[in-house]
C-alpha cells in the first residue's frame, strides 16, 4: 500500500487501491495533503454559527450575515437574493493565464453577491444559517425540517427542542446530544427512541428513567436501579430539577457516569463492511461520520447520507447524488462535484460556490441555471471544454503556494488563505480546536475577544435558582455571561431570552440558563463523539466476561482515543455485556 507524506504536517498517511480508482474516475491527482490535513482546510469555510451585522448590497438596509463586514464579501438580504431582476453572469471575469487560479477565484468571490444567510422555504426563523424548511425557529444552524427549534445544530426533524446538537426526530427535548427518535428527555446522550428520561447515557427504548447508563427497554430506573413505578415518581419529585443547582449537580455527575460507563466502539446500524462512527444503512464506508439512509462507497465523510454514493472528503453532502470530492453542503440528485460549496442539484461543477441546477461550470459563484461557465462567464461547449483543461493543466504545473509556501494544485479544495471566515467561527474550531498562537502560526485568520456593546443589566449569578411564576420582565434584561470574565474568543458575553425560550422552560419546568448560547454550544459539543478513529484492542476484562476465560483482544476502529481511560468494546463484546 503506497504511502505519502502530508504536505502540510509532514504525517504519513496510506492511499489504498480503492482510493486510487475513486480519484482516476474523478480525474484528480492522488491528494498530498492527509485527510486530517484536508478535513481542516475544508471547515475553515465552513461557517455554521457566527453571525454579524452587516448591510444589504441592494436595498442598503441592515441586516443579519454569516460573512464578517471585514470579509469583504457582498451581500443581499436572502430574499432579494433570489429575485430574477439580477444575473451573476453580470459579474463575469475572463481567465488570466499569467495569474493563478486560486487568486483569480479570490477576486470573484469578493465581486459576485451572496445571500447574508443560506436557508429555504423557512417560516418566521430569526437568526439561522444553512437550514432548510424551518418553522418558528431561532438562532438554530445545519438544521432541516424543524418546528420551534431553539439553539440547535445538526437537527433534522424536530419539534420543540432547545439547546440541542445532533438530534434526529425528537420532541420536547433539552440539552442533548447524539440522539434519535426522544421524546420528552433532558440531558440524554447517544440514546435512542427513549420517553420522559433525563440524564442518560447510551439508553435504547427506555421509559421514565433518570442517570441511567446503558439500559435497554426499561422503565422507572433510577441511576440503574430498578424502581416501582410509585418509588420512581417519589424520589424523582425529592430531586427538585426546577433547581439550577441542582440540574447542575446532575450534569456534573453524569460527565462522571459517562466515564465508567460501557463504551461501544463505534455506532452502526444496519451497516455492512464499514467503518465509522454514527453510521445507519451503509455500506463499504471508511472513516466516516454520521452518514445515514442507503449510502454506500464513501471515505472521509461527514454529515449526510440519503442515497449518496461514492463520495471522498465531504462534508453535508447527499440526498441521491455520486461522485462527490472535496465538497461541502452540496448533491441533490446530481454528480461528478469536486471542491464546491453549496452547489445543488448540479451535473460536472468544480470549484463552484453557491451554485444551483446548473451543468458544465468552472470556478463560478452564485449562479442559477447555467451550463458551460468559468468564473461567471458564458462560454461554447467547445470553448468550454478547451479552456478548462488549460487551467487544469495551469493548476496542476504551477500550484498555488498559501501563506506557510503549502501547494495547492488541481484536486485539492480552496486554501485556507481565502477563506471569508476566521478559524474560530468555523467548524474547524469544533473539530479541530487550536488556539489564537497556533492558528495564526498555521496561516489561519483568527477573530480575538472584543468588548461587546451590550450593556449588561443583570449578572448570570443573579437570577433566580428556580423559575417565578412572572417571567416576562426578564425577556428585557441583558444577561452577564457566566464565562464572561473568561474572554473566550466564541463568547458573547451578554445573552437574551427571547419569549418562546421563556415559555419553553416554564412548560418544562426548567431553569434559566446562565451561560450565553455559544458557550452552551461549547459545552455541549464536549458531549458529542468524535470524527476521527482510532485502532485499539477491546477492552473486556480478562475472566469477567461472559464470552469466555479469556479477554477479547480484537483489534477494532473507534472514536475513543487509545490514551483515553473509558471501557470501550468490540461490538461482540458489548452486545453480550449489555444485552446479558
Amino acid at each position: 500500500m503506497p504511502t505519502s507524506h502530508c504536505c502540510s504536517c509532514s504525517c504519513s498517511f496510506s492511499i489504498t487501491d480503492g482510493d486510487t480508482a475513486f480519484y482516476r474516475t474523478m480525474g484528480v491527482p492522488a491528494p498530498l495533503w492527509c485527510p486530517t490535513c484536508r478535513a481542516r482546510r475544508r471547515f475553515s469555510w465552513r461557517n455554521e454559527r457566527s453571525l454579524f451585522k452587516s448591510r444589504c448590497a441592494r436595498s442598503n438596509h441592515d441586516l443579519i450575515s454569516t460573512f464578517p463586514p471585514e470579509s469583504g464579501i457582498v451581500v443581499f438580504d436572502r430574499d432579494l437574493w433570489w429575485q430574477d431582476d439580477w444575473d451573476a453572469l453580470s459579474y463575469g471575469m475572463s481567465y488570466d493565464p499569467a495569474i493563478s487560479f486560486f487568486d483569480q477565484f479570490g477576486a470573484l468571490l469578493k465581486h459576485v453577491p451572496f445571500p447574508a444567510v443560506f436557508s429555504a422555504r423557512c417560516q418566521n426563523t430569526s437568526y439561522c444559517n444553512h437550514v432548510g424548511e424551518m418553522k418558528d425557529c431561532y438562532l438554530t444552524s445545519a438544521s432541516w425540517a424543524c418546528d420551534r427549534v431553539l439553539y440547535g445544530n445538526q437537527m433534522i426533524s424536530l419539534r420543540d427542542c432547545t439547546d440541542g446538537l445532533g438530534l434526529g426526530h425528537c420532541e420536547l427535548c433539552y440539552e442533548c446530544v447524539g440522539c434519535e427518535g426522544l421524546y420528552n428527555c433532558v440531558y440524554a446522550i447517544d440514546s435512542e427512541g427513549c420517553s420522559d428520561c433525563a440524564f442518560l447515557y447510551d439508553c435504547l427504548g427506555c421509559r421514565s428513567c433518570f442517570g441511567c447508563n446503558n439500559l435497554r427497554h426499561a422503565s422507572y430506573c433510577l441511576f440503574n436501579r430498578q424502581c416501582s413505578k410509585a418509588e420512581y415518581a417519589a424520589e424523582l419529585a425529592n430531586l427538585n430539577l426546577g433547581s439550577y443547582a441542582v440540574l447542575s449537580q446532575q450534569r456534573a455527575q453524569l460527565i462522571t457516569r459517562i466515564q465508567s460507563a460501557l463504551h461501544r466502539a463505534s455506532r452502526q446500524r444496519q451497516c455492512e463492511e464499514s467503518i465509522g462512527e454514527h453510521l445507519i444503512e451503509c455500506r463499504n464506508c471508511e472513516f466516516c461520520y454520521n452518514l445515514s439512509g442507503r449510502t454506500r462507497d464513501c471515505k472521509y465523510t461527514m454529515m449526510g447520507g440519503m442515497g449518496l454514493n461514492d463520495a471522498y472528503d465531504c462534508y453535508g453532502v447527499g440526498e441521491s447524488a455520486e461522485l462527490m470530492y472535496e465538497s461541502i453542503d452540496s448533491g441533490a440528485n446530481g454528480m461528478h462535484y469536486l471542491a464546491d460549496l453549496v452547489v445543488w442539484t448540479c451535473t460536472d461543477v468544480a470549484y463552484s460556490i453557491n451554485c444551483h441546477n446548473c451543468q458544465n461550470c468552472f470556478g463560478c459563484i452564485g449562479l442559477r441555471g447555467k451550463s458551460h461557465c468559468i468564473f461567471n462567464q458564458q462560454y461554447s461547449a467547445e470553448q468550454y471544454k478547451a479552456l478548462r483543461a488549460q487551467i487544469v493543466n495551469h493548476m496542476q504545473h504551477s500550484p498555488y503556494l498559501d501563506r506557510r509556501g503549502r501547494a495547492h494544485t488541481y484536486g485539492d479544495f480552496f486554501p485556507s488563505d481565502l477563506s471569508p471566515f476566521a478559524y474560530n467561527d468555523t467548524l474547524a474550531q469544533d473539530y479541530l480546536p487550536l488556539n489564537e498562537e497556533d492558528a495564526l502560526s498555521e496561516g489561519f485568520r483568527w477573530r480575538s475577544y472584543t468588548e461587546k456593546s451590550a450593556k449588561i443589566t443583570i449578572s448570570a449569578d443573579t437570577l433566580p435558582d428556580q423559575l417565578a411564576n412572572e417571567l416576562s420582565a426578564l425577556a428585557h434584561e441583558v444577561i452577564g455571561c457566566a464565562a464572561y470574565a473568561e474572554k473566550r474568543p466564541r463568547c458573547t458575553s451578554a445573552f437574551r431570552l427571547c419569549a418562546a425560550e421563556l415559555e419553553f422552560y416554564q412548560r418544562m419546568n426548567l431553569p434559566l440558563p446562565r451561560y450565553c448560547p455559544n458557550c452552551r454550544h461549547e459545552r455541549r459539543f464536549g458531549f458529542r463523539r468524535s470524527p476521527w478513529l482510532w485502532q485499539r484492542e477491546c477492552s473486556c476484562r480478562e475472566g469477567t466476561h461472559p464470552h469466555g476465560p479469556r479477554a477479547c483482544t480484537a483489534p477494532m476502529w473507534t472514536s475513543f482515543a487509545p490514551e483515553r481511560k473509558e471501557r470501550v468494546l468490540c461490538e461482540r463484546c458489548y452486545e453480550l455485556l449489555i444485552m446479558g
